[in-house]
């Protein structure tokens, strides 16, 4: 996928973790939260091996072409 898809998917993460509800015991969208998390990761890791702040938004919105965001 390209890299462009990772910041969709860190996005995304942030929002699934702000609307998960601590007093549920149903874990289903924290669990998704993370895997969509660690897909963004690796996802830009096969782009940018070396990027070290990878919970940063900043280091997506620099790996996309700001035309594209």
């Amino acid at each position: 996928m390209p890299v462009e898809h990772t910041r969709v998917l860190l996005k995304k993460a942030e929002i699934d973790e702000m609307n998960d509800n601590p007093e549920d015991s149903d874990d289903a969208v924290s669990l998704y939260a993370k895997e969509l998390r660690e897909e963004a990761v690796k996802l830009l890791r096969t782009r940018f091996p070396d990027a070290k702040e990878v919970d940063s938004l900043k280091t997506y919105n620099d790996a996309v072409f700001i035309l594209w965001r």
